[in-house]
């Protein structure tokens, strides 16, 4: 996983991580990204919770959605659509379908420096 603004910036701006993205694409997260490799689906997330210098971001994609895909990535932009990519990971494929509901935390922990 590659995080790309630090806790400051994302609470002094208004450019905050409000949408999650999922994807397909494979290639492992790089300093140089600014977008999933394959974006399929993005949807404003359903749960947010600051701490101390953490922040745990949810998402909760429904049976209804991103169906007939083999997710394999995910993104946090603060827009419906483009914006500036905060992070990317990737992660072990899900075959999503109708019949299940996935959902997504995201914990940032920020250190001073």
């Amino acid at each position: 996983m590659r995080n790309f603004w630090g806790y400051d910036e994302i609470y002094s701006t208004a450019q905050t991580p409000s949408y999650l993205a999922v994807g397909t694409g494979t290639t492992d997260p790089a300093d140089g990204d600014t977008a999933l490799e394959t974006e399929v689906f993005r949807n404003v997330l359903t749960g947010r919770t600051p701490a101390d210098k953490k922040i745990t971001l949810q998402l909760l994609l429904t049976a209804d959605e991103a169906n007939g895909n083999n997710l394999t990535e995910a993104g946090l932009f603060p827009t419906s659509v483009g914006g500036t990519l905060f992070a990317r990971a990737t992660f072990n494929q899900i075959i999503k379908t109708t019949s299940i509901s996935v959902t997504f935390n995201w914990e940032m922990t920020f250190s001073e420096g």
